[in-house]
Order: C-alpha cells, then sequence, then structure tokens
C-alpha cells in the first residue's frame, strides 16, 4: 500500500469511485457511462456490472497481479463477509452488504 494519499492511493481512488457512483443504484459494481467529462457528477449508469462482466475483469486482475490463484467473485465476497465477521460486525449487517439471505449462510466465513 502506498503511505502517503495521493492518486496512487488505493483509499482515495476507492472514494473517488464512490463518490462518482449512480445515486438511484445501490449496488457498488455500476456500468460506467459511455461519454461522461471529468466534472461531470455522475459517471455511472442506472445499471449494474454483469455477473460474467465482474468475472472477466477478476480474472484479469488476478492474472495481472500474478497472484497464485485467480479470485473470483466469491472469493472476494467471502473475504468481505470474513473481515466484517472478525471486525465485530453483526451478521445482520454482513448479510445486508454480502446480499445472503440468512445468517446461517455466513458462518462458514468466521
Amino acid at each position: 500500500m502506498y503511505e502517503k494519499p495521493g492518486p496512487n492511493c488505493p483509499v482515495v481512488s476507492f472514494e473517488l469511485y464512490l463518490s462518482h457512483l449512480n445515486p438511484l443504484n445501490e449496488f457498488l459494481f455500476q456500468r460506467p457511462k459511455r461519454n461522461v467529462s471529468t466534472p461531470e457528477d455522475v459517471w455511472y449508469d442506472n445499471m449494474v456490472v454483469g455477473e460474467r462482466t465482474l468475472w472477466e475483469k477478476m480474472k484479469n486482475i488476478s492474472r495481472e497481479a500474478k497472484l497464485s490463484k485467480c479470485c473470483t467473485n466469491h472469493s472476494i465476497r467471502a473475504t468481505a463477509a470474513t473481515i466484517l465477521d472478525k471486525s465485530g460486525f453483526e451478521a445482520r449487517h454482513i448479510n445486508a452488504v454480502s446480499g445472503h439471505k440468512n445468517e446461517a449462510s455466513i458462518r462458514s466465513y468466521s
């Protein structure tokens, strides 16, 4: 990770991403607009990124980062649920973020 915030800092990049999401869409991964000017507030359509598109992106990121194995959509979901659980978040809050329907579903991540 970068020690000093700047244009390459992952936290700054993520905050920038969040600031330009479409407020009409509750999902984190939204489809980018085709044409957008930088000062525009909303850079994303009111549409989620498809599962296949996200899978391809995860595969490419894993390959370019030279990871020992390919990260998948599910591995990101499982990792997030595990981190939230270890950080003391309640199961109902983890379910709200992860999309799991019941609390028993996330027990395997504990």
